[in-house]
């Protein structure tokens, strides 16, 4: 959330290249929420306070409610944090949600090949 830094990470480069490329602006209609995964979200509280006001600020400049892009364990912090804000605050500001590879029921494969004992 540190708008000084304006580098793509490994996953996401190709992502933002090709939004860029169809149009989309850094900082108007395109921002990054990058955060650390190992630290749990109930230990992470001022990234929650500078994601609400980056969804806010978004928001703001396009006149418009948010479509927010979670890949992998980001889907898991953006429910934390949908968590924490009301209803209204939500029908304001998010118009949706793309989830990308999301851990919703876990590692249920790697569980059930331990259990099951099956290569998977």
């Amino acid at each position: 959330l540190d708008p000084s830094v304006q580098s793509e990470t490994l996953y996401f480069g190709a992502v933002v290249k090709s939004l860029l490329a169809i149009g989309y602006q850094r900082e108007v209609n395109l921002f990054g929420a990058p955060f650390d995964w190992r630290l749990s979200p109930n230990f992470n509280e001022n990234y929650f306070v500078m994601l609400q006001d980056l969804i806010e600020t978004a928001y703001a400049v396009n006149n418009m409610p948010v479509v927010i892009f979670c890949h992998s364990m980001g889907n898991l912090y953006y429910l934390y944090f949908m968590q924490l804000m009301t209803q209204a605050w939500k029908d304001k500001y998010i118009q949706g949600l793309a989830s990308v590879a999301p851990p919703w029921l876990g590692a249920i494969e790697s569980v059930s090949s331990i259990v099951c004992f099956i290569l998977v």
